[in-house]
């Protein structure tokens, strides 16, 4: 019938992808500008950072003797920020802070804490529009500052000016938090007034700077000094100051034809007596005024510039000063291009220039009190120093290069940018990372990034059977566990750490774990504690406060026992009924379940001599778990960490409550620990959409399986735990760049662990009167395994769970809504947890180098906490002799079904960066067969045979696991390395067995292009296409490779791009051409040749890409294959082949100038020819086709463009023409595109996943609606149903930017955009952004005189960001999104910024009577979409 067919025809266009999902992955690192400024707090001086498109606010701590600056705040900015300038008005104890964009937005902030959802105030904003003003002025903006006016340089030939009006400020005390903050004066409107612009003569601007004088400052009225460094057309540069009065600009003095290729100005203020002199001048107005003089920085020399007086000048070792920063009032601190850092000290009579040391290449120095400088960078790693010596000269320091370094580096901020190439490196058979060439000249780098957390594995045994594990300290008052207990199905065995002198002549049955042995020889070995039963299974096992004893649970009693005194079991208590679940604090608080429901709540006495019977209560149903820890009292993290160093471990904290799992109802009970066991709260673990209606569920299965379990018996709750978690684990590393949680004591959470691998999520608030209740409701599936919940805490601070199962997974807190406890939203992070370990190959052979690292993913079904810096190096400080040393990292043991491991996990964090100094710029890299393939250029220039200077180039072959270097091919004089990639290539030879017959063998290459680059040519037109191949060492072990040239072939023109083709066929572009080439054999030797007829016509083919490798298995590239060519496999083929191959071969080449073009190869005839390209004009920078029909591109003006094919149009014109469908600016610029994701594919049965037909997954979350009878959950009505749509993800691309940037771009299908894009435009709307800088006008797509509104795209972004506000601003959001309606299909209007979604209204229209008269999203439905979206990057 009709509605038969609408729902058929609506089904297969929503497969397509309609929109694409842009979200950052990692954050941008390159530290575009830098400054500082009290603008938080007058006494705090704070850092204030711009990363690309976020402001970033640090404030310097020290412990003990350790200084670091940690994250306190950071803002993202609706525009790339090119400029930041601090602005102290006198009636403000903080700062303000004015900033700009490279699209000249500004505006200035000011601190507001009690604003939502930004703690900021914007009290200007403007924006200089280019319409009169002409061509813009090269590189970022150039502005001065002057208290009473900006000074900015945008476009060549005008000066622009704002006005401040600091008279219009004034502060309003708040009496609630005892801070002032500022407003604005009813009688002006903005802080700062109008632009305007004055027309000058100096058209290519290097710097400008206002002149200092002795008091200019006292009114707007006064006249200004302002002085222009430029260069003219000769290439002289001169310096000219200009008196500013009533907005006219008079020639006050000019210094012409400096030397020294001046490229920076510094302003002085005047000399001392010159300002001691000021008073009388003020009385006199005839008088002239004292003006300060100027520092002019060149790469030779440096001038000081004194008004009247004859210039000074001192030599200066030939480099570029790139930044610079004022120490004092008479001394700059200047970084060059070679990473020194030199201090620039002028007085009346003299200046000089000393060397602190070498640094990072900045781009930013700020010098921070007392003796701390930040070096910010684009190129490397920014830098945290500290001033520990005196300076040296810099003239002697650079002809001695001396080590000797009055810096000491304290701090190091990861900076994956510029990413030049990346690639993936196979971690595990179902994850992946990514390795980046990042850097520049001697900061180059390769960095391996991979998502989740590892365990670095100390030491593993064979142990069978363990069902759970224990951890025991020697005494209550330590500090590190001694003990390991195992417990078994009918025993428990204790693993002890043991020094190796303390047990030389006892006789020990088992020894095991050697490996874990540290220089004091300490070993973890079996042990026997007198008093605890090894004969019984052990449901619990602790360490209780109360007489510094140890606490056993049995099936059949409760022992405790004196490990301390040697007295053995002191106390036991019995049971008539065999105990099914325990469990403890240590507090002396145990709960034990016995058969048939009923419960027990017993008290240790306070001497530990007794155990007392409390409470008892029966329940309706067998208990399936328990849980009795306490919630952390709440104080902050620093509070904490000075009380335990002062008064050593602090006293176990009582638990109020008990959770309690049961079978057969689905529900999590609460009970008060008191002697009724009263219950205070249910929670019920069921989904709605099990009991939906026969409409909606007919309705849900168009694009996903019903959300229905598999077992309903794995619904059940099979571990819990209570517990505080707090931000603090990723206070130092966080990527996501949000906002710090407002709750400095951490957030209360109820974890409930599933049978079939869920895990449910609330967090807990307790009222004044004891009373608790759960809010903000989140399931995740984290495996198909039931789960154990550990909880994991450092004595730094920090608290975490770990999630054990076939996935064991961490999950931690990041952030969350502001505002009350009440009304927090905490946003959590799952990391996966991978186990690296040495490869057995290389302990076998026992070689003194270093052993190779295998990471790999196992399974986890019982794991504990294990302290011990005995055993684990990392687990604490350097300083273990210290009783107070406190951990900084976690260690635990974990088991599956036969193995024990001991080890420690990294810091917790979504993705972990590992860095490999190459110490020169690489180009490209490629994983192939074990090794980081680099394309590197050499930092320095040598000189070749013909008196030419020339920049080398090399291919240097490193080992994935140890990073080091395995060999190293330079490359020819002149010859540069323009593309890399690893490929399978297919060799044909005729068979002599048959003659009509070829054998075809396959196997993995390295191919690189090259170009010769002659400086008397302006293209090249030689270069060289290199095949080389690896192999096992046979002079070596098997782990190491060699490296060897197979062929070679010669080419006219520079080889830009290489990729994998079909049939084993390789794919290059040279200059303009598109060629297809074929690898034969013949005999020993194999030849590289050109295949048929290729493609012409383009501008400059800079990259070329096929789905070949994705598609085709047999063509990708697998590195467990033999590294021998005679061990492939061949395979025989007709050579007139009569079946005629349906699949298109098909690649897009991205030209320099005219966008992407679509190419397909003709077997039978081969030939390569153009069948549909893009007619706009689009400066390429990478592509990647995501589908056969869909490619995306990025282009140099920062945006990206998706383009669509129509492949079956019946009109040529059409058939012909690349399509835009989405269009979004990024505001960085994108290097490279590969198809993939870093996480795993989300799978459980819980959380049904279907795979498209264009390869998508489709995950069903968090039930929309919870049960009424859960009157504590924060949802709305149950009468209101909602039917959110199924998160379905098609295509998975991963981009890297200049910036460091690393994001994710996602498909969606029709109803997955429609949410998304309807959220979007509600937070765009409601939400007040930084600088009220527009959101709509920031992502427009604007190239050279193309502008176009975004299309086709998601802020990701934006969108998770939601995550971070508070309840009130969700709130408003989910009210705009339902009065908006559009986040529904069927009410989906297709002009509201989503393409090529037709068909919502004939689907409305043929199901618009199941439609039910109320259908309103709520808050938690909200956030479970968003956070599924989070788990998919």
């Amino acid at each position: 019938n009709k509605c038969s067919r609408l729902s058929r025809d609506t089904k297969r266009r929503m497969s397509l992808e309609v929109a694409h999902y842009v979200v950052t992955a990692y954050p941008p690192g390159g530290v575009l500008c830098a400054t500082k400024c009290n603008f938080l707090d007058p006494s705090i001086e704070s850092l204030v950072i711009a990363k690309s498109q976020r402001l970033e606010f640090r404030s310097i701590t020290k412990h003990d003797t350790e200084s670091s600056s940690h994250l306190v705040l950071s803002l993202p900015i609706n525009g790339r920020i090119t400029n930041l300038v601090p602005i102290k008005l006198p009636q403000m104890e903080t700062s303000l802070l004015f900033f700009m964009t490279e699209t000249f937005h500004y505006a200035v902030i000011g601190s507001a804490p009690s604003r939502t959802p930004y703690p900021v105030q914007t009290l200007a904003s403007g924006h200089v529009h280019p319409s009169l003003l002409g061509q813009r002025a090269e590189g970022a903006p150039r502005i001065a500052y002057h208290p009473h006016v900006m000074a900015m340089h945008l476009y060549d030939g005008f000066l622009t000016l704002v006005p401040i009006h600091a008279s219009s400020y004034r502060v309003i005390w708040d009496h609630e938090t005892k801070k002032g903050e500022g407003r604005l004066s009813s009688s002006q409107q903005q802080l700062m007034g109008e632009p305007y612009h004055l027309r000058i003569e100096e058209t290519h601007l290097l710097d400008l700077k206002f002149v200092e004088n002795s008091y200019s400052y006292t009114s707007e009225k006064d006249s200004q000094q302002i002085s222009l460094l430029y260069q003219d057309a000769r290439g002289s540069q001169h310096v000219v100051v200009y008196t500013l009065r009533n907005r006219q600009l008079s020639l006050c003095w000019k210094k012409q034809r400096l030397d020294g290729a001046s490229c920076k100005l510094l302003s002085l203020p005047p000399p001392t007596s010159a300002v001691a002199a000021t008073t009388s001048a003020m009385k006199d107005e005839t008088k002239q005024q004292e003006t300060g003089s100027l520092v002019v920085l060149g790469q030779r020399q440096i001038t000081h510039l004194i008004p009247g007086k004859p210039s000074k000048v001192i030599a200066l070792p030939q480099s570029l000063i790139l930044s610079s920063c004022r120490l004092n009032e008479g001394s700059f601190l200047l970084g060059d291009e070679f990473g020194q850092l030199h201090v620039l000290t002028i007085t009346s009579q003299d200046m000089s220039l000393d060397t602190l040391g070498s640094s990072v290449l900045a781009s930013a120095l700020v010098f921070l009190h007392p003796n701390f400088i930040f070096c910010g960078s684009q190129l490397g790693d920014s830098q945290l120093l500290q001033l520990t010596g005196d300076p040296s000269p810099a003239i002697s320091a650079a002809k001695e290069e001396s080590n000797n370094s009055a810096l000491t580096l304290l701090q190091e901020y990861t900076n994956l940018g510029p990413i030049l190439d990346m690639d993936w490196v196979e971690t595990t058979p179902q994850q992946h990372s990514v390795v980046t060439a990042s850097g520049s000249s001697v900061s180059g780098s390769l960095r391996l990034v991979r998502n989740g957390i590892g365990m670095k594995e100390f030491a593993s045994v064979e142990l069978p059977g363990i069902q759970q594990m224990f951890n025991l300290r020697a005494n209550y008052q330590d500090w590190h566990d001694t003990y390991l207990v195992q417990s078994y199905v009918t025993e428990t065995r204790i693993l002890g750490v043991v020094t190796a002198n303390s047990n030389d002549e006892e006789d020990v049955e088992d020894d095991v774990m050697k490996d874990a042995e540290e220089e004091e020889g300490a070993t973890l070995e079996e042990v026997i504690l007198p008093g605890l039963d090894p004969t019984s299974l052990s449901l619990y096992v602790g360490n209780v406060e109360q007489g510094n004893l140890v606490l056993q649970i049995t099936p059949r009693q409760v022992l405790l026992i004196d490990v301390v005194g040697g007295r053995g079991c002191v106390s036991t208590w019995d049971s008539d009924t065999d105990i099914v679940v325990a469990a403890a604090n240590e507090a002396g608080q145990v709960v034990v379940a016995l058969r048939g429901g009923i419960l027990m709540y017993l008290q240790i006495s306070r001497g530990g001599q007794e155990i007392k019977l409390l409470g008892k209560r029966r329940l309706a149903s067998e208990v399936s778990c328990l849980n009795v820890n306490p919630f952390a009292t709440k104080i902050s993290t620093a509070e904490a960490l000075t009380t335990m160093e002062a008064e050593g471990r602090h006293s176990a904290e009582s638990s109020s409550n008990v959770a309690v799992g049961l079978w057969d109802d689905f529900t999590v009970r609460v009970l008060k620990l008191d002697t009724e066991l009263n219950q205070i709260l249910e929670i019920h673990l069921s989904t709605d959409e099990e009991g939906e209606s026969e409409t909606g569920a007919a309705e849900h299965v168009l694009t996903a399986a019903p959300a229905v379990r598999r077992n309903r018996n794995n619904m059940m709750a099979r571990s819990l735990c209570l517990v505080t978690l707090d931000s603090t684990t990723t206070n130092n590393s966080n990527q996501n760049g949000s906002v710090a949680s407002p709750s400095a004591g951490g957030i209360d959470m109820l974890f409930v662990g599933l049978g079939d691998g869920t895990l449910i999520s609330f967090s807990v608030i307790t009222r004044d009167n004891g009373m608790i209740s759960v809010q903000s409701k989140k399931e995740v599936s984290l495996g198909t395994q039931r789960i154990q919940l550990v909880p994991l805490e450092t004595e730094r601070g920090g608290t975490c769970v770990l999630a054990t199962g076939d996935r064991p997974t961490v999950i931690y807190l990041a952030g969350g809504g502001g505002g009350t406890r009440h009304a927090y939203t905490p946003k959590l992070c799952y990391s996966n947890v991978n186990v690296s370990s040495p490869n057995p190959s290389s302990e076998e052979e026992g070689d003194l180098e270093p052993q190779q690292l295998t990471e790999r993913s196992i399974a986890v079904n019982v794991a504990t906490p294990f302290v011990s810096p005995q055993l684990f190096e990392d687990s604490s400080s350097t300083n273990n002799k210290s009783n107070n040393s406190s951990s900084k990292r976690y260690s635990l043991c974990v088991s599956d079904d036969a193995v024990l491991r001991l080890g420690v996990i990294d810091d917790i964090q979504k993705l972990h960066v590992t860095t490999c100094r190459l110490g020169m710029a690489p180009r490209r890299v490629v994983h192939y067969e074990r090794l980081f393939c680099v394309g590197c250029i050499e930092s320095g220039i040598t000189a070749s045979s013909d008196d030419e200077t020339n920049m080398g180039n090399c291919v240097r072959f490193l080992d994935d696991a140890t990073l080091d270097d395995v060999e190293r091919i330079d490359m020819e004089p002149h010859e540069m390395i323009l593309s890399m990639a690893g490929v399978e290539l297919a060799t044909s030879s005729l068979d002599s067995s048959s003659s009509d017959a070829t054998l075809t063998m396959t196997k993995a290459f390295l191919v690189v292009g090259t170009a010769y680059v002659l400086p008397d040519e302006d293209e090249p037109t030689s270069g060289r296409i290199l095949i080389f191949s690896s192999s096992i060492d046979p002079h070596h072990d098997a782990s190491r490779q060699e490296v060897k040239l197979v062929t070679e072939l010669q080419v006219r023109g520079g080889v830009y791009s290489i990729c994998q083709f079909y049939d084993g066929l390789l794919l290059v572009t040279v200059n303009s051409k598109t060629r297809v080439c074929q690898l034969t054999s013949e005999g020993s030797s194999h030849r590289i040749e050109f295949l048929g007829v290729g493609h012409h016509g383009h501008i400059l083919s800079l990259m070329v890409k096929s789905r070949a490798q994705q598609q085709a298995p047999e063509a990708q590239l697998d590195t467990t294959q033999s590294n021998k060519m005679d061990d492939a496999t061949p395979t025989k083929k007709k050579k007139k082949s009569t079946v005629v191959k349906e699949e298109e071969q098909l690649a897009i080449v991205g030209d320099l100038m005219r966008s992407i073009s679509l190419v397909q190869y003709y077997p039978d005839h081969k030939a390569l020819e153009e069948v549909a390209r893009d007619f706009h004009s689009n400066w390429t920078t990478a592509v990647e086709m995501l589908t056969d029909s869909l490619y995306l591109g990025a282009e140099n003006w920062n945006n990206l463009y998706v383009l669509r094919r129509n492949a079956k149009a019946t009109n040529e014109e059409i058939k012909c023409r690349l399509d835009t469908v989405g269009q979004y600016h990024l505001g960085e610029s994108v290097n490279k595109f590969i198809s993939g994701s870093l996480t795993m594919a989300q799978a459980s049965s819980a959380s049904p996943v279907s795979i498209s037909s264009g390869g998508g997954i489709t995950r069903r979350g968090s039930p929309s609606k919870m049960s009424s009878k859960e009157s504590s959950t924060a949802t709305s009505s149950p009468s209101l149903r909602v039917r959110r749509p199924v998160v379905k993800i098609g295509s998975q691309t991963l981009f890297a930017t200049v910036d460091g940037t690393l994001g994710s771009i996602l498909g969606l299908d029709a109803r997955t955009a429609a949410f998304f894009t309807t959220m979007e435009r509600a937070m765009a709307k409601h939400v007040t952004t930084v600088g009220n800088l527009s959101h709509d006008e920031f992502r427009t797509f604007s190239a050279e005189r193309r502008i176009h509104p975004a299309q086709g795209f998601v802020d990701g972004d934006l969108v998770e960001s939601f995550l971070d506000m508070d309840r009130n601003t969700m709130q408003i959001i989910v009210q705009a999104m339902n009065r908006d309606g559009g986040w529904e299909i069927e009410q989906h209007d297709p002009n509201k910024k989503l393409a090529n979604e037709d068909d919502g209204a004939d689907l409305g229209s043929s199901n618009s009577h199941h439609q039910q008269q109320q259908q309103l999203l709520t808050v938690e439905d909200v956030v479970a979409m968003v956070e599924e979206m989070t788990m998919f990057h």
